[in-house]
C-alpha cells in the first residue's frame, strides 16, 4: 500500500492511498489504483511513500520472504522526504530491529566519531565553531561531545537563570544564599538597591563595612560581608563602572565574572543579582543585561553538566526585566557565540558594505590606534553618534605630511546598545579620546522576505540601469567614477536577497565621496529594522534621485 504526496497538478490526490498495480518503464511511472477511483493513476516514484500496516508476526514473515530482494529504486527519494531514522525503523521488521539493537555500540562509536558531520551541525545549532566551543567548555574535546555539552548549556540557561520583578530585599524569600548588590567605591548606601539593602540588613552592616572592608573599592571589584538582617548568608557589594570609567564594558564583564567565580569557589549553589551599573552609573539596560547574560553563560559552561548554580536576576523596573529577557533569549538561541564583540571605534561617516573610503585620520572625531586593522565605523546625525554602522578593514595606509591617510572597506553591519566606552583618557597633546564599542552583528539570515517584497525588489534593476545611464551622461565627478564604484560593489545581488540588494542600491546612489544627486539614505538604511524597511528606503531614494537627474538634464 502507498500514499500519494507532493503533487503540484492533481493536488486533490495528495494524501490518497492505494496499491501499485503496474510500472511503465518509458514514463518511469507506477500505476496506482487509488482507493475509491475506477482507473489507476500514473504517479512518479518520488511522489509515493509506503504505508505499513503489518502486525509483528506479519512483519517477520515479510522479512523472511523479502530479505534477499533488492531495495526499491524509489527508496532513496522516499528517504529524502522523511526523517531518515524514523523511516528506517518503520520499514524494518522485529527481527531486523533486534539485530540493529545488538550492534548499537558499534553504531554509537561510528556516529560519535563522525567529526565531519558534527562540526557543521555545531556551528548551525549553537553558533561559533569547534575551537570556540573547546575554550567555552573546558575538558570537552570531540565535536560530538561538544554538541552534548552545548545542548546541556542551553538547557541550563533556560532552567538555572530566573528573571523576576521585585526588590533585592526579598532575597531571603527567593531562597538564595548570596545577594549581589550594586555598590559605589566607598560602599556607602547610595542608589536605590544599596539603600534598600542597607536598611534591611541593619546597622550591623554599616559597622562591619566600617571596621573590616578596605576602601575605596576599584571599579570591577567586590567586597563580601555577612547578610545580617537581609536573611542571606552573604551580601556581595559589586562596584560596577560608570560611563566615564575607562574600558567600562570590560569592567562590567569583570565584576560579574568575579562575583560568579567567587560564589562557585566558596561552594554556594544560589545567588541573586540586582542589575549592576544600569541605574545612576548610566549604562544602557540592554547593554548591561547582555554583558551580565554572557557572564552567566560563561559560569554555567565552566560548571559543566554535573554541578548546579541557580542564578536569579531581581529587576526592580520593567525595562530592566525586559532587557534581561531579550539578552538571555539571544544566548539561549546561540549559546556558543557572544552577543557582543568589542572593536575600536572610528567616528567619521556612515558607510555601507563593500564601500571604500580614503581619509586623513585628522578628520576623525576620535583618536585611533594606527596599528589596528579592524574598526567599527559610525557616522553622526544631529550631533549624536549613530548607533549602527559597519566593520571596516584597513586596506592601505600612507603618510601624508604630518598625518596618516587610510583607505578602508566596509564589511559586516552592526548595531550597538548603549554608549562607546573610553579606552583610555586623552593624551595631554590631544583632546580626542580613544574609544571602543561593544557591538552586536546584524543577522540577515533570520529574515524571510514575503512575496510583495520580492516583487518590489525585482523593480529595482531597471531603475538602476536608467539611473546609471543618466549619471554617466555628465554627472560623474571624474572619468570612469561609476565603473570604479561598480567594481568595488560587485554585481547587483539577486532580487531574492532583499536586504543585500537594498544595501547595494543605497551604496551605489550614495557613494563616498558623494555625487550630489541623491538623498543621504545611508544612516536610515543602517538603522532600519527589517528587510521591508530597507527596501522601501532604497527604492524611494533611487526614485527621488531619478527625478532629480531627469529635472536637471
Amino acid at each position: 500500500e502507498v500514499e500519494v504526496f507532493g503533487l503540484q497538478g492533481a493536488v486533490d490526490l495528495n494524501g490518497k492511498r492505494g496499491h501499485v498495480v503496474s510500472f511503465d518503464e518509458k514514463s518511469e511511472r507506477y500505476g496506482v489504483r487509488i482507493n475509491g477511483l475506477p482507473e489507476p493513476k500514473a504517479v512518479k516514484a518520488a511522489k509515493l511513500r509506503r504505508v505499513l500496516r503489518q502486525s509483528s508476526s506479519e512483519s517477520a514473515r515479510t522479512y523472511d520472504t523479502y530479505r534477499h530482494a533488492p531495495m526499491p529504486a524509489a527508496f532513496v527519494e522516499f528517504l529524502l522526504e522523511t526523517p531518515v531514522l524514523k523511516s528506517l525503523l518503520q520499514l524494518l521488521p522485529a527481527a531486523a530491529l533486534s539485530a540493529l539493537a545488538c550492534c548499537q555500540q558499534g553504531l554509537c562509536r561510528e556516529v560519535r566519531g563522525a567529526d565531519e558531520a558534527w562540526e557543521p551541525l555545531l556551528a548551525l545549532t549553537f553558533g561559533g565553531n569547534v575551537a570556540i566551543a573547546r575554550i567555552r567548555c573546558p575538558g570537552v574535546t570531540t565535536p560530538w561531545s561538544l554538541c552534548r555539552a552545548l545542548a546541556a548549556l542551553r538547557t541550563a540557561l533556560r532552567t538555572a537563570v530566573e528573571i523576576r520583578r521585585g526588590d533585592l530585599c526579598e532575597a531571603q524569600a527567593l531562597g538564595v544564599e548570596v545577594a549581589v548588590c550594586p555598590a559605589v567605591p566607598s560602599l556607602g548606601p547610595y542608589g536605590p538597591a544599596a539603600s534598600a539593602v542597607y536598611q534591611r540588613a541593619g546597622q550591623e552592616l554599616a559597622e562591619y563595612i566600617e571596621a573590616s572592608c578596605e576602601r575605596p573599592v576599584p571599579h570591577g571589584d567586590t567586597r563580601w560581608t555577612p547578610g545580617f538582617g537581609l536573611g542571606t548568608q552573604y551580601i556581595v557589594h559589586a562596584v560596577g563602572p560608570t560611563l566615564r570609567t575607562p574600558d567600562g564594558d570590560a569592567k562590567l564583564h569583570q565584576v560579574y565574572a568575579n562575583v560568579l567565580s567567587q560564589v562557585v569557589e566558596r561552594g554556594h549553589t544560589s545567588v541573586a543579582f540586582a542589575s549592576i551599573s544600569t541605574g545612576g552609573n548610566g549604562f544602557d539596560p540592554l547593554a548591561g543585561a547582555t554583558i551580565a547574560a554572557e557572564e552567566f553563560r560563561n559560569a554555567l559552561a565552566k560548571l559543566g553538566r554535573h554541578r548546579v548554580l541557580r542564578i536569579v536576576v531581581v529587576a526592580f523596573e520593567e525595562e530592566i526585566e525586559q532587557a534581561f529577557k531579550v539578552a538571555l533569549g539571544k544566548l539561549v538561541k546561540r549559546p556558543n557565540e557572544d552577543v557582543l564583540e568589542v572593536l575600536p571605534l572610528m567616528i567619521l561617516d556612515s558607510m555601507l558594505p563593500r564601500q571604500r573610503l580614503t581619509f586623513s585620520v585628522d578628520r576623525l572625531m576620535n583618536r585611533v590606534d594606527l596599528e589596528q586593522d579592524r574598526f567599527a565605523m559610525v557616522g553622526v546625525h544631529g550631533g549624536s553618534i549613530i548607533s549602527a554602522g559597519v566593520e571596516v578593514r584597513v586596506v592601505s595606509r600612507r603618510t601624508v605630511g604630518d598625518s596618516v591617510e587610510l583607505e578602508v572597506v566596509g564589511g559586516r553591519r552592526f548595531t550597538f546598545p548603549g554608549h562607546p566606552s573610553v579606552e583610555e583618557e586623552p593624551e595631554r597633546t590631544s583632546s580626542k579620546p580613544l574609544l571602543r564599542v561593544s557591538l552586536e552583528w546584524v543577522r540577515d539570515e533570520d529574515e524571510r522576505p514575503i512575496q510583495g517584497e520580492l516583487a518590489l525588489s525585482e523593480t529595482l534593476e531597471p531603475l538602476v540601469e536608467r539611473w546609471l545611464r543618466l549619471v554617466r551622461a555628465g554627472r560623474e565627478r571624474q572619468p570612469g567614477q561609476m565603473d570604479m564604484i561598480l567594481e568595488h560593489l560587485g554585481p547587483m545581488p539577486p532580487a531574492s536577497e532583499v536586504t543585500d540588494r537594498a544595501l547595494w542600491v543605497a551604496a551605489l546612489i550614495n557613494p563616498l565621496p558623494g555625487l550630489g544627486v541623491a538623498w543621504e539614505i545611508r544612516p536610515a538604511i543602517l538603522n532600519a529594522d527589517s528587510s521591508a524597511q530597507r527596501l522601501d528606503i532604497a527604492r524611494k531614494g533611487l526614485q527621488a534621485s531619478l527625478e532629480n537627474l531627469a529635472n536637471s538634464a
